[in-house]
């Protein structure tokens, strides 16, 4: 594998505009793709995957803003900055509302403040009448010191703790400034000449479900020579005779006559040859494939697989895969990234992931690859389930669902500590001062079993 970058992401944050609400899908993620590389993205469902790739091209929704970071893309000895290129304008409605969002939630700690601040002045009054042997028990103010008290209990803050309640006010607001700042300066019009010497030409796609990448009412060969059209320049008998050799290249019997014949002609597996052979019909640098094996059945899993690996190598591809499959991440990933809640948790090489796997999430992965399961044994299942995306977490999202967890999971969100080179993990697990531990049995067992597959 090169060292050279050819695609690197640093801290990005992408979030969705929903009715009253910015949820954030992806957080904090940084990235590097070499030449050559194929890079695994894998996580349960939900985890941000998608969205993560299709931001790599800016195909999420309008709805969708990149609230911070950046995305850079290297080719022919020059930078680009994707970000720039692929930001769109974004209209006045989704700008009202994401003031509208920050004012409010500013607002609404403000409140808390004032609320602590008034709690804590009713305390000391109450205190010192008490204290006043000629001056009876208020009841009435005691009452009103118990409703404020049971309001601040009800918003789960420390009562008396006016400081950390302006710190989050301040970051809030520096939040929304920075994302206010990144709506003016990426907000734009975008060139979509620009945008098309990139996405699809340099960068292209693989996505889930066949049936929904391709046009039923165009036949496949006006399909492939749509993209040589737009990205080659190729027409006439150039085009059709190219048509014919990508066909070829991806496995389609008598190339000629499926040129003619329309998707619903062919098979699960044949229509995802074809959407393979348009997306390499402009001969990208980097491929992008979204479980693209996911609606198929295993033995033309298989022969997906085989021919995206002969592909890439034959084309010196690189290439992103996502999945949720740990077996078939064992078999084409050079690195891994474990995704969880719109994070990456821990990275590493191959070797890394399946014989060092360190968090405790990555533990359950490979703990519920059902070949590795025990005789006799109920296959393994993780309990519980991710926090929904609306919900704005401030600790560790996954410590409800470790078992492994630290009392300071519950509070913060560990950092991405650095064990090697190439191996990074995001759990307090793997803090100086943390107590080293070890997966538990059944991983170790998997992992010895992992050990003849990868060498």
């Amino acid at each position: 594998m090169s060292q050279k970058v050819l695609l690197s992401v640093k801290n990005l944050n992408l979030g969705f505009i929903y009715g009253s609400s910015l949820v954030n899908i992806v957080k904090n993620v940084s990235f590097d793709l070499h030449e050559k590389e194929t890079l695994v993205i894998i996580g349960e469902s939900g985890s941000g995957k998608s969205v993560l790739s299709k931001s790599l091209g800016n195909m999420n929704e309008k709805n969708a803003i990149i609230t911070e970071g950046s995305i850079e893309y290297f080719s022919n000895n020059k930078q680009f900055n994707l970000r720039d290129i692929y930001s769109s304008y974004i209209e006045h409605s989704y700008v009202k509302k994401i003031k509208k969002i920050y004012k409010n939630k500013l607002k609404n700690i403000n409140n808390q403040i004032e609320e602590v601040k008034q709690f804590a002045a009713l305390e000391i009054k109450y205190e010192n009448m008490i204290k006043n042997p000629k001056f009876q028990k208020n009841k009435k103010l005691e009452k009103k010191l118990e409703k404020v008290k049971a309001n601040l209990i009800q918003i789960n803050k420390d009562i008396h703790n006016v400081s950390f309640l302006e710190k989050e006010y301040e970051n809030i607001n520096l939040e929304f400034l920075r994302i206010m700042e990144s709506i003016k300066k990426y907000s734009h019009t975008t060139s979509s000449k620009l945008t098309r010497s990139i996405r699809g030409k340099e960068i292209a796609y693989i996505f889930q479900d066949p049936s929904t990448a391709l046009n039923p009412l165009l036949t496949i060969g006006y399909q492939i020579k749509e993209v040589l059209k737009l990205h080659c320049n190729l027409r006439g008998k150039a085009a059709n005779n190219e048509v014919i050799n990508l066909l070829t290249k991806v496995g389609i019997n008598d190339p000629k006559k499926a040129m003619k014949m329309l998707p619903s002609e062919y098979s699960g597996g044949m229509r995802q040859r074809i959407v393979i052979a348009i997306a390499l019909a402009s001969k990208p640098k980097i491929l992008i494939a979204d479980e693209p094996t996911t609606a198929l059945d295993v033995t033309v899993q298989k022969q997906i697989i085989e021919l995206l690996l002969y592909l890439k190598k034959e084309m010196n591809l690189s290439m992103i895969f996502i999945t949720h499959d740990l077996g078939l991440a064992s078999i084409i990933a050079d690195n891994i990234n474990v995704m969880y809640s719109g994070s990456f948790i821990e990275k590493g090489s191959k070797k890394d992931i399946f014989l060092n796997p360190l968090h405790p999430y990555t533990w359950a992965l490979i703990a519920s690859i059902p070949q590795f399961s025990e005789k006799n044994t109920s296959l393994f299942s993780l309990e519980g389930s991710p926090f929904p995306p609306e919900m704005d977490i401030k600790f560790d999202s996954f410590a409800p669902r470790n078992n492994y967890a630290l009392k300071v999971d519950f509070f913060y969100s560990a950092p991405m500590f650095q064990i090697s080179p190439t191996h990074f993990v995001k759990s307090w697990l793997y803090s100086p001062n943390a107590t080293p531990i070890q997966p538990p049995e059944n991983v170790l067992n998997a992992i010895e079993c992992l050990k003849e597959v990868i060498k």
